[in-house]
């Protein structure tokens, strides 16, 4: 394109113009998008610190657990940025942990946090009824945020099948089962004793324990030809219930111990020996009794009237004792 001599100077001036505001421009944005990038660290920092820590909800708010066992109390803080995590007893207000320390002498509590996670967990071993309650998880801001957790400790009973006595015969077969319900999950072990001491299961007189761990836990105690020496107290401990006790007698031959023998032959020999002869000793004892107090009472003067009473007495008492003999002889035939 030729341009004229007198359009040359306004031409120019056109270009150089838009050459400078392009130039311009460019220059703005890169100057724009380098000092974005050269923001000082500690600006950004404090933005990030201008938001409030939070709790998640939705974590579990209401523990159980079984008694001896540990448990781990939730609480998971996001945000926290430079604030601490605390652990409050809210029923004595005892402060258990201050971030990962322990704050109370009782070693069971612990603080359970990773580096770079949001949980700030709260251990307990070996929980005991008295640890039930509710406990405060506590973050450091002004005013103080709190989340409640509880926990609840259940104490399970075990049971033997056939306590609190059972007999077994000489050679037979040994079986006792326990029994562990109510609990919230089964135990992770259960130990038996004998006259407290554990039972040794390599015994080379096959002993044997099975255990099934279910929504209710079974354990049994097999031992193989039981001899008199396997009487005496057995003891079933489970590792999250309270212990079950029962006395095992093992009988000679198919007998009776020696104790019960004799305390049935007493009875028997009592009764059947002679009847007439018990009732006639147990009548006159009475009697004579009766008429020894009428002599410290009354001395001498010893009339009708007042000796009358006293004999009617020893009668009743006389025709009584024929119906209670019989009624031990019928007991003892029972047995």
């Amino acid at each position: 394109m030729l341009l004229c001599p007198h359009e040359t100077p306004l031409t120019i001036g056109i270009i150089l113009f838009q050459f400078q505001t392009i130039f311009t421009f460019s220059f703005d944005s890169s100057s724009s998008s380098s000092a974005a990038s050269e923001i000082p660290p500690y600006l950004v920092l404090q933005d990030r610190s201008k938001i409030e820590p939070y709790f998640d909800n939705t974590t579990n708010k209401n523990i159980t657990t079984s008694a001896g066992k540990s448990v781990f109390l939730p609480c998971r803080v996001h945000h926290i940025g430079d604030r601490t995590v605390s652990w409050i007893r809210r029923r004595d207000l005892n402060v258990l942990t201050v971030g990962k320390y322990t704050y109370t002498p009782d070693q069971r509590f612990q603080a359970v946090h990773m580096e770079n996670s949001d949980d700030w967990s709260l251990q307990i071993g070996y929980t005991s009824k008295s640890d039930a309650g509710i406990y405060e998880c506590q973050v450091s801001t002004s005013p103080p945020k709190s989340l409640f957790v509880s926990l609840n400790v259940v104490v399970s009973q075990a049971k033997i099948i056939g306590s609190p006595t059972i007999y077994f015969n000489s050679d037979s077969t040994l079986n006792l089962t326990c029994l562990v319900d109510g609990a919230p999950g089964p135990p992770d072990f259960i130990f038996w004793y004998h006259n407290g001491e554990v039972i040794n299961y390599n015994s080379p007189r096959k002993i044997k324990v099975q255990l099934e761990k279910r929504a209710q836990a079974i354990s049994v105690l097999t031992i193989n030809k039981a001899t008199p020496s396997d009487s005496g107290n057995y003891s079933c401990v489970p590792s999250n219930a309270d212990s079950a006790h029962i006395a095992v007698h093992v009988l000679n031959n198919g007998g009776q111990p020696a104790a019960m023998q004799h305390g049935k032959r007493s009875a028997e020999s009592l009764i059947n020996s002679s009847p007439s002869l018990t009732l006639f000793n147990l009548f006159t004892s009475q009697f004579i009794s009766t008429y020894h107090q009428s002599i410290v009472h009354f001395g001498n003067d010893i009339s009708l009237s007042t000796f009358l009473p006293l004999l009617i007495r020893t009668c009743c008492l006389a025709f009584c004792l024929p119906a209670w003999l019989c009624f031990v002889k019928d007991f003892q035939s029972i047995r």
